[in-house]
């Protein structure tokens, strides 16, 4: 896949609510990439959207049933005044001989691809496509929507409806199981690194508040660059080290064989002060490096 297509749509259909599986998630977005390049109706080689979902299951016929599902799953979009539950798509087409996807996107929602003058969602097809999972995937769409704002602040039951996680009622099991699991994937594979913090009123969490760093990743030399920041976000923003930096920190610290607890959890400390997540940071320590208490 090229890694310079890119997909763009409205914000409504960012924050609209999806009950996709990965697979169906890739599909929907590989569509809206396709579309965006011709009209609300066109012909696909069913093969090559097959290629860029990164589908591993060969079968024809199982891409045939996650584009079916798509067409007959419902959307809620989101409106202006609320939420609006519909079928995205108004015809769907299958040539099985020709290998052909016919598909056309109902008219009162092509402005969700077309009218994009303000108010997009803008990102990477292929960063999309290769974070793991659909909560990984819907959590970089939400926050690649305000990264030049670089903090989002979600209220945390809608926050569970985009991510399709309302299952977890007890916000330890809903941070365990889905949060922090999509952070590190961000923080590990996406051009956005995260943090984020719980919000409290009395004794609940109410909100999320994500802090969103822009990065650039070079795989070549496997660093992290923070593009140019205004003075005020220099101040307000702090700055990620590589993690080329890291590692030699951390073979120096490999150096002295083992570590002590107070030594490992300085360490911790240190790395979460400048950008990254305790999650992170001791996964980053403990497996990686091998370094031990």
């Amino acid at each position: 896949m090229e890694q310079n297509q890119v997909v763009v749509h409205h914000n409504n259909l960012t924050e609209s609510i999806f009950s996709f599986n990965e697979l169906e998630l890739n599909t929907f977005i590989v569509l809206i990439y396709k579309l965006r390049n011709g009209n609300r109706k066109a012909i696909f080689d069913a093969k090559d959207i097959k290629k860029l979902i990164n589908s591993k299951n060969r079968s024809m016929k199982r891409f045939e049933i996650i584009v079916q599902n798509l067409f007959n799953t419902t959307i809620n979009i989101k409106t202006d005044t609320g939420y609006k539950l519909k079928h995205f798509f108004e015809e769907l087409e299958f040539n099985s001989k020709e290998k052909t996807i016919s598909i056309e996107v109902k008219k009162e929602f092509e402005w969700l691809i077309y009218d994009l003058k303000e108010k997009f969602t803008k990102y990477s097809l292929h960063e999309f496509i290769e974070l793991k999972g659909a909560q990984s995937k819907r959590l970089f769409q939400l926050l690649k929507q305000y990264e030049n704002a670089t903090v989002r602040t979600i209220e945390i039951n809608q926050l569970k409806k985009w991510l399709g996680a309302e299952s977890y009622t007890r916000i330890y099991d809903f941070e365990k199981r889905v949060l922090i699991p999509s952070v590190n994937n961000l923080n590990e594979n996406a051009s956005i690194n995260i943090n984020y913090e719980k919000i409290k009123q009395g004794r609940n969490i109410t909100h999320i508040k994500f802090t969103i760093f822009k990065t650039k990743k070079t795989t070549a030399s496997n660093k992290i660059e923070v593009l140019p920041a205004s003075d005020y976000e220099k101040e307000s923003i702090k700055i990620i080290k590589s993690v080329s930096r890291l590692r030699e920190e951390a073979q120096k610290t490999l150096e002295k064989q083992s570590i002590t607890r107070n030594e490992f959890e300085k360490m911790v400390e240190e790395y979460t002060q400048s950008g990254l997540t305790v999650i992170s940071a001791e996964k980053f320590l403990r497996i990686k490096y091998s370094i031990i208490d």
